[in-house]
C-alpha cells in the first residue's frame, strides 16, 4: 500500500515538472513572439507616418488638375 503511494508522489512529482518545463517554454516563445510583433507594427506606424507626412506634403490639385481635366475617348458615359 505504501509502496503505491510513494510511486504515485513521485508520478505526480515528474509530471508536475515537465508540465513547468514544457509552459516554460511555451510562455518564453509567446513572449518573443509579442515583442516581434510590437517591433513589427512600431516600424510600421513609422512608415504609416512618413507617408501620410509625404502625402500631406503633395498639393493634389496643382500637380493633378491638368492630368484629371484632360478629355479621355475611351470613356464612354
Amino acid at each position: 500500500m505504501g509502496l503505491i503511494i510513494i510511486i504515485t508522489i513521485v508520478l505526480c512529482i515528474g509530471l508536475w515538472i515537465v508540465f513547468r518545463k514544457a509552459n516554460h517554454r511555451i510562455v518564453e516563445y509567446a513572449s518573443l513572439e509579442h515583442k516581434e510583433l510590437k517591433q513589427q507594427i512600431a516600424t510600421q506606424n513609422a512608415q504609416i507616418t512618413t507617408r501620410q507626412i509625404h502625402l500631406d506634403r503633395y498639393h493634389f490639385l496643382r500637380y493633378n488638375l491638368q492630368e484629371a481635366l484632360q478629355p479621355q475617348p475611351e470613356i464612354k458615359i
